[in-house]
C-alpha cells in the first residue's frame, strides 16, 4: 500500500532562499529540478535533520495553508 509523503528541496549556495529546506509550492525561493538541488521525501509531519526551514515556507504555511509538495508512494 501507497503512503503519502512531503518532499523538501533545498539548494547550495549563498544567494536568498539557498542553503534551506523549502516545502510550500507557492514560495517564491523554491528550487526547482535543476542539478545539484537536494530532494527529501519524509512522513508528513517529519523535518530533514540536517540544515534549517525556509522561514517564507512556515508563513505561507501559516497564512495560507500553503501547498504542500506531497507524493503518493
Amino acid at each position: 500500500m501507497s503512503g503519502l509523503v512531503m518532499e523538501f528541496r533545498r539548494r547550495s549556495g549563498t544567494g536568498v532562499g539557498c542553503d534551506v529546506w523549502h516545502w510550500c509550492r507557492s514560495c517564491r525561493h523554491l528550487p526547482g529540478d535543476d542539478p545539484g538541488v537536494q530532494v527529501r521525501r519524509l512522513e508528513p509531519g517529519d523535518v530533514p535533520e540536517e540544515g534549517e526551514l525556509c522561514e517564507e515556507c512556515a508563513a505561507l504555511g501559516e497564512r495560507m495553508g500553503c501547498g504542500l509538495i506531497l507524493h503518493g508512494e
